[in-house]
């Protein structure tokens, strides 16, 4: 008689009966369910966003002129002298000639107002000398009158304002 061992008397067993295998079955079934679901919803939405309107409409550009209701000018002027003193009192000058100008011009004295001072020293060939820059703005509703008083600007370099770049 042969021998038999005891492996040989088990039963068989199916492979779903074991609760191990059932449970790593299932899990990779709820996995796989996800997996597919969630690859659908990816490409029904690239889809649905390709489908989607994206466009832009451009109606065209439209232009008009439009007058300003506020003038603003700043003008800027120096004088240059060995002492301080003396350029001080050139810059003076020149703005008693530019209120003058703007008086002249029709603008009201309110409608110029100084904005800012500075005062510089260097020298020169060993002679020190100070550089007095001052800047005044126009601010006037009178556009027309502005415009007129920019072309005129000239003028101040007659009565012999020296005006800075920009003004």
């Amino acid at each position: 008689m042969a021998d038999i061992t005891q492996e040989e008397h088990m039963p068989a067993t199916s492979f779903f009966s074991d609760s191990v295998n059932r449970r790593w079955l299932a899990s990779a079934g709820v996995l796989s369910i996800g997996v597919i679901l969630g690859g659908y919803l990816l490409g029904d939405g690239l889809t649905r966003a390709r489908q989607a309107d994206r466009s832009v409409t451009v109606r065209g550009l439209a232009e008009r002129e439009v007058m300003a209701d506020l003038a603003t000018w700043t003008i800027a002027y120096s004088a240059t002298a060995t002492d301080l003193a003396s350029a001080q009192g050139s810059v003076d000058k020149d703005s008693q000639a530019i209120r003058g100008f703007f008086r002249e011009l029709g603008f009201p004295a309110d409608a110029l107002q100084p904005t800012g001072v500075n005062v510089s020293q260097y020298t020169d060939d060993g002679v020190t000398k100070f550089t007095v820059r001052q800047r005044m703005t126009l601010r006037s509703t009178d556009i027309k009158r502005a415009q007129d008083a920019v072309k005129r600007q000239f003028e101040l370099v007659r009565r012999g304002v020296v005006l800075e770049e920009g003004s």
